[in-house]
């Protein structure tokens, strides 16, 4: 398994990473204002203030 854990990547780097992998999740931690300007087709929304508050 290989995970990237880079905080943030370009959208270059996401291509990359589709081609090589279908089966990539990505998981979208950004505020609704920011999902606002763009959405990552596929992406599972979370956003980080969120995941603070489940554990």
């Amino acid at each position: 398994m290989n995970i990237y854990r880079e905080s943030e990547i370009t959208v270059h780097q996401l291509n990359d990473f589709r081609e090589k992998d279908s089966d990539i999740q990505i998981l979208d931690i950004r505020e609704d204002t920011e999902r606002n300007h763009a959405q990552i087709k596929g992406s599972v929304h979370i956003k980080l203030t969120e995941i603070a508050n489940r554990h």
